[in-house]
């Protein structure tokens, strides 16, 4: 049997034989059981705990560090960790007569996997209240709701409430029409440890860590920002028109030629577009003869026509004299701060009548039932459906994009902004078309995010907004993933398709996809083999409203202000 040896004992020997060369300090002598071995236990505790403070002075070791100990660490340049958040959301109560209902503080909402939420306050509507507010058939009373328990798992899509508990005995039936937000997890050590690198800089909306850490240490769910300014190939916002002239851009050029009387060429142009020479600007010639100044009347791609005849010349010293705009001049004092939240969520609005234009605002329009209105930045559409407006059951397929309607981005410079300008457009006009939807009833379910709206004001808010910047908050430009993947192992096939779509959301912005990487990931939740290859498609949409949409079997890549977000996960188990 080994034998017991606590690590500060070998010190204490060590020492002592050093000082003491004719002490006999071997195992069973009475000077090393009575002396040093006591000591060695008393003195054990202050040793350990200065290992302990030596490896809590550095973030490099904040993997072995616990929540208090890294909490004491980073709190030295005034980080703080994140605690968790509970998810909040608005539950519809249905009733089928127009009554008095109450809704108390401890009524129990619930999901089908258990999950709980209750009313943030006690809830009371009157008979007159009720009679108003009609979906379809049913009477109705919105009640706000709030997670049991912190964390990102409250977060539950839409028409994920099925039962009430110590509710109104009229209720005939419980939904939630919109996902639920703001459900955030304790931050762990690794995500604290970066944000205290961010944090170690100016404390201004200025400089890319700054912001950064501004923004994280401000907003619980921003989980991601990439900041974009004067420099950067993303910012567009800054690009002004320059009126240049065109001597600075074609000047004293010597190998022109003078044919034909009036026909100017020069075979190292090889487009007078392309140099923006046009009607209305002057060909000048520096020597003589035929020194001067002459209009130029019509352009081509080889020559340029001029109002006068001119004597056959070769080898002229020239230049071409007009204003033309350059729009490549960046100005700069712009930036454009792309984040990404858990604050997304799918909401509906419903059209009706639905136009051939629907502008899309957080303005009640009259052709919004309800007086529901969108919340902005759309972040995209997950469907559009015809619905009965007497029953409310869907009538005939889904509305596809491109084919039945398209998003007209009218400014391209605020799109994903809380200041977006966009609209729906229907596209079959005519009434004799299969699919014309004009003066139907329309509903529209959508991502959002509401964050963005909040990191907007706290940017423009007089404290915060550095003065020499016009800062716009802008939701991450989305790539739509859909997986399609055929398996073997014990994990179901809904609670596989969650652990995907659940490693998708966590890719940051501008960060690959790949297969080999999802395989990896699948394979620690009892799958044996997945069926290879499987597709991968992303369809992401741009802030001009151009959609891309590529599919592989190996890797997505994105650019770095772009952010995938999971669509359609179809997961199959195979035998």
């Amino acid at each position: 049997m080994a034998k017991f040896e606590l690590p500060i004992e070998k010190f204490l020997t060590t020492k002592v034989g050093e000082h003491f060369p004719d002490f006999d300090l071997r195992q069973g002598t009475a000077f090393r059981d009575m002396v040093v071995k006591p000591t060695a236990i008393f003195l054990q505790p202050y040793r350990d705990q200065a290992n302990i403070l030596k490896r809590n002075m550095s973030l490099t070791n904040h993997e072995l560090m616990i929540d208090d100990e890294m909490d004491r660490l980073v709190a030295n340049v005034f980080v703080s960790r994140r605690g968790g958040g509970k998810a909040t959301g608005s539950v519809r109560v249905y009733l089928t007569e127009a009554v008095s209902i109450t809704v108390p503080i401890g009524t129990q909402f619930q999901t089908s996997d258990g999950k709980i939420f209750f009313p943030v306050q006690a809830n009371t509507f009157l008979a007159e209240e009720i009679a108003l507010n009609k979906d379809g058939i049913y009477f109705y009373a919105d009640v706000t709701v709030e997670a049991e328990l912190d964390g990102e798992e409250y977060n539950i899509d839409q028409n994920s409430i099925v039962f009430m508990t110590g509710g109104p005995d009229d209720a005939f039936k419980v939904d939630n029409l919109s996902s639920f937000a703001s459900g955030i997890d304790v931050e762990d050590n690794a995500s604290l440890k970066q944000r205290a690198e961010y944090s170690i800089s100016v404390r201004d909306l200025v400089i890319k860590k700054s912001i950064q850490a501004v923004i994280l240490e401000n907003f619980e769910a921003v989980r991601e920002v990439v900041p974009i300014g004067y420099g950067d190939p993303e910012m567009e916002r800054d690009v002004v028109p320059v009126l240049l002239n065109l001597l600075t851009l074609v000047e004293n050029e010597t190998t022109g030629e003078i044919s034909g009387g009036s026909t100017f060429t020069d075979p190292n142009v090889t487009d007078w577009h392309a140099a923006r020479v046009k009607p209305g600007h002057e060909l000048i010639i520096f020597d003589s003869p035929g020194e001067g100044r002459y209009p130029v009347d019509a352009v081509t791609t080889n020559s340029i026509t001029l109002a006068a005849t001119l004597t056959d010349r070769a080898g002229i010293s020239y230049g071409i004299d007009g204003i033309v705009r350059d729009a490549s001049e960046h100005i700069g004092g712009k930036v454009d701060i792309y984040t990404d939240s858990t604050a997304i969520v799918t909401s509906t609005v419903v059209l009706a009548p639905a136009q051939e234009v629907n502008e899309i605002t957080e303005e009640a329009l009259p052709y919004y039932e309800g007086g529901v209105a969108f919340s902005l930045p759309l972040v995209g559409i997950s469907s559009i459906i015809e619905i009965d407006p007497s029953t409310r059951e869907q009538v005939g397929e889904p509305l596809e994009e491109g084919v039945d309607y398209v998003i007209n981005v009218l400014d391209p410079l605020l799109r994903y902004s809380n200041s977006e300008v966009i609209n729906l457009q229907l596209l079959e006009t005519d009434s004799g078309q299969l699919r014309y939807f004009i003066g139907s009833t329309l509903q529209v379910n959508y991502y959002s995010d509401s964050l963005v709206k909040s990191v907007q004001d706290f940017s423009d808010n007089l404290l915060n907004r550095v003065i020499t910047a016009d800062i716009l908050a802008r939701r991450a430009v989305p790539s739509f993933v859909d997986v399609d993947m055929e398996y073997r192992g014990d994990i179901e096939e809904e609670d596989l398709a969650k652990v995907i779509t659940e490693y998708i959301d966590g890719i940051g912005i501008g960060q690959p996809l790949q297969a080999s990487d999802m395989v990896s990931v699948v394979y620690f939740f009892n799958v044996d083999f997945v069926v290879l290859a499987f597709s991968i498609t992303g369809e992401t949409h741009f802030v001009d409203g151009t959609i891309t949409t590529e599919t592989t079997d190996k890797e997505l890549s994105i650019d770095r202000t772009v952010k995938f977000i999971p669509r359609t996960i179809s997961v199959t188990k195979v035998e």
